[in-house]
């Protein structure tokens, strides 16, 4: 004759209840706040790609993640101090009038779980991963006018641009892994109301 047992686990319903907190906090919609605070982090590594004139530790497949941006060419220094709205940028690279700093920004989509951080200018995508030589030619005059090295007017039917250097201005660095790292821990913790184990189960 076999005798009926039964066992109990102590905080068991406790538990069940905070891993279900924590399932629905790694849902898109439950990850919103953290991947908009992503984006801050990223979108800040950018700005400070800006301050540097340097690239981010890290910036995808391409080579050049943490070195100095290439200096300004001659002429276009000299172009910059002949103009009025540069008020003291002639030397700041890709900060003329600042329109491309100011166009970087964060989308985070719910619906799939992301977040983007970039910008909509093609001319930014151009200066982010260099460009191949080409070649300028007038849209709306017979010739192209501007300024030489020299800083003296130039005009001429073509020019065959050497091609862009890349001065990555979007990417991250180690230390900002790690604050989204701890970021995201924090967010379970909370969802987790706390609860230790909970939290261990998920990570286990």
């Amino acid at each position: 004759m076999s005798a009926d047992y039964s066992v109990e686990i102590e905080g068991a319903a406790e538990v069940s209840r905070a891993l279900d907190k924590i399932a629905w906090a790694t849902t898109p919609r439950g990850m919103h706040q953290v991947l908009k605070d992503a984006g801050m982090i990223l979108r800040k590594r950018s700005m400070q790609a800006f301050r540097d004139e340097s690239a981010p530790e890290y910036i995808g497949d391409g080579d050049g993640g943490g070195e100095q941006w290439e200096p300004l060419a001659a002429n276009t220094e000299h172009a910059r101090r002949k103009g009025r709205r540069s008020r003291g940028r002639a030397n700041k690279i890709l900060q003329d009038t600042g329109e491309g700093r100011r166009s970087i920004g964060i989308d985070t989509d719910v619906s799939d779980g992301s977040v983007a951080v970039g910008t909509a200018k093609q001319h930014m995508l151009y200066q982010q991963t260099g460009t191949d030589p080409y070649t300028i030619t007038p849209k709306n005059a017979p010739m192209l006018v501007f300024m030489g090295p020299d800083g003296h007017l130039v005009s001429a039917k073509k020019v065959n641009h050497p091609g862009l250097p890349a001065r990555a201005f979007l990417g991250y660095d180690k230390s900002d892994i790690e604050s989204i790292l701890k970021m995201t821990v924090t967010h379970l913790k909370r969802a987790a109301g706390g609860n230790r184990a909970s939290l261990a189960a998920l990570l286990a």
